[in-house]
């Protein structure tokens, strides 16, 4: 993804914040896909993004944020094999993103 929106509330009003890694073109958001068929509807896609206790930056605007992953850890992530060997330590992974994020407030309307 290149980023992500947060909504903050502020006086009763939602207010959308978008959120990236400043200099990166995309960030790694830990997530889940699944597909199977629904008899007389057919094929049903299924996904759905991990989520993690806010950082520090983030917690100024909401209480959780999307699991970003590193680079390094995209093997361990996308490889099925080793994903279900290490499973155990996927707390290690999927935590607060501690990096700079640059926040952007989404235009009303």
């Amino acid at each position: 993804a290149k980023g992500f929106f947060e909504w903050k509330t502020q006086e009763k009003k939602k207010i959308k914040t978008y959120i990236r890694i400043p200099g990166q073109e995309a960030m790694y958001i830990a997530g889940l896909y699944d597909e199977f068929e629904l008899p007389g509807k057919g094929k049903v896609f299924c996904y759905t993004i991990i989520t993690t206790q806010a950082s520090h930056q983030v917690s100024l605007i909401h209480d959780r944020m999307p699991a970003i992953l590193e680079e390094r850890h995209l093997g361990l992530w996308l490889n099925d094999q080793i994903f279900a060997r290490y499973r155990s330590h996927m707390n290690k992974i999927l935590i607060p993103y501690e990096g700079q994020l640059e926040f952007i407030p989404a235009q009303a309307g």
